[in-house]
């Protein structure tokens, strides 16, 4: 009797023990073995700068801080103000790394029952990728966080019987997609596809509270994003930004050759910028290509980047075909790729491949037409699929790095659980409950 109840709890069984692990695995790595003070260099160097120059009073901001979104030296700002050895900010990157198994679980639940909740927590809770990035003060780790947390309060908000508890999940969910732009901009195009997607449920549905769902979620964004907007614009003297030009940057580091390095020199203001890709070393590009502009003047990358992409278009497409599989396979992840990490990095980006982007890619095969055809049985699974369709066509027209898809893998892993479950979503039965309401 006891061995059969076992077996019919294996699974519950099996998660909880893989959340525990993943959580001691989680504490040793950051908080022991791998502190991100050690690893204050490169790119985390940056940020590192940019959070003190934000809580220095005598510093003045210029257009050359639009190069990157400033949500992550803000926070990395603040928490130095609170803690000057830095423990606080190690701190909170543990918690948020901690966390997010648990959304993405959440996420499962909601739309596909308990059982595809457990497995995906199991998958997420040993997933090397969510926990390696938390021990460097990177982006990465509260951008997972702030991803999975907007997209558990859209459908918090689209299950939830209570007017109050729906808007306030609405306007919560845009807030946190205001706030992953702050830390990565090309969250903006994922966004944009599931609210259109949203915006089509409403539709078919004939769901108010569908289409009021996503104005609320509109103006939770605006609320953070307006702010932002206005710093990134007045310090490009004018040049529209939402929240930095990072985006039209990677546009032209991207498109414009197998070149190694891209440096900008901007003689009016005496500033000069170089960027080397890892991608680009691992793939062995060799050669320096200078521009006489800023690293910051969108209008100046996009028309660089256009007339390259004019002049090799054949090319182009190529590299942008490149760039998404770069995504997926063809590189180590940086900075992992430069460390005692690499091996462990290289193993779950293998293990990934296998037992999570394979099946999803199956899956998405075998019910392509249905996907295209937004059919009912299939709502939850388009709207998992969608912000990583969002995070490819960024890609296509910007530049292609593992390090922007790992954010993005715990809604695969959340398809690849209901795919072995074979257990189908319940968004479009939320959906129609909604419009009857």
């Amino acid at each position: 009797m006891f061995m059969g109840h076992v077996r019919k709890h294996a699974l519950w069984i099996i998660a909880v023990l893989s959340l525990l692990v993943g959580l001691i695995w989680r504490y040793s790595y950051v908080i022991v073995d791998h502190r991100a003070t050690n690893y204050i260099y490169s790119d985390m160097k940056s940020y590192v700068d940019r959070a003190l120059n934000f809580i220095n009073p005598h510093y003045v901001e210029t257009i050359a801080d639009t190069v990157y979104p400033p949500g992550m030296h803000m926070l990395l700002g603040v928490l130095y103000v609170l803690d000057p050895s830095w423990n606080l900010a190690i701190w909170v990157q543990l918690i948020l790394s901690c966390l997010i198994p648990l959304l993405v679980a959440s996420i499962a639940y909601l739309l596909y029952g308990k059982n595809v909740a457990y497995l995906a927590l199991i998958l997420s809770s040993l997933y090397f990728g969510f926990i390696d990035y938390a021990g460097y003060f990177l982006a990465e780790n509260a951008y997972t966080f702030c991803i999975v947390a907007a997209v558990l309060l859209l459908v918090i908000s689209m299950r939830a019987r209570s007017n109050v508890l729906w808007l306030i999940a609405a306007l919560s969910a845009g807030v946190m997609l205001a706030v992953s732009a702050s830390l990565k901009e090309a969250i903006l195009v994922p966004a944009a596809l599931v609210g259109l997607f949203l915006l089509y449920l409403a539709w078919e549905r004939h769901s108010r509270k569908i289409f009021i769902m996503v104005i609320a979620s509109c103006l939770g964004a605006t609320v953070v994003l307006a702010p932002l907007s206005e710093r990134c614009t007045t310090l490009s003297e004018g040049a529209f930004c939402v929240t930095s030009n990072n985006g039209a940057l990677t546009m032209l580091l991207g498109h414009h050759g197998e070149v190694m390095t891209t440096e900008f020199y901007d003689n009016k203001r005496g500033y000069m910028h170089g960027f080397q890709p890892p991608p680009f070393v691992q793939l062995g590009y060799q050669g320096v290509q200078k521009f006489d502009f800023g690293a910051y003047d969108a209008e100046s990358n996009r028309a660089a980047a256009w007339s390259w992409v004019a002049e090799h278009p054949i090319e182009a497409v190529l590299l942008s075909l490149r760039n998404v599989f770069q995504l997926f396979w063809g590189s180590v992840p940086w900075p992992s790729s430069h460390t005692d990490g690499k091996y462990m990095t290289i193993f779950f980006q293998q293990l990934f491949l296998l037992v999570v982007l394979i099946p999803v890619c199956v899956f998405v095969w075998n019910n392509a037409g249905a996907l295209l055809r937004c059919d009912s049985k299939y709502c939850a699974d388009i709207f998992i699929l969608l912000p990583v369709i969002g995070l490819m066509a960024a890609v296509f027209l910007s530049l292609g790095d593992p390090r922007y898809r790992i954010p993005f893998d715990g809604f695969l892993m959340i398809i690849a659980a209901r795919m072995y479950l074979g257990i189908d979503g319940k968004l479009s039965a939320v959906a129609t409950s909604l419009a009857r309401a």
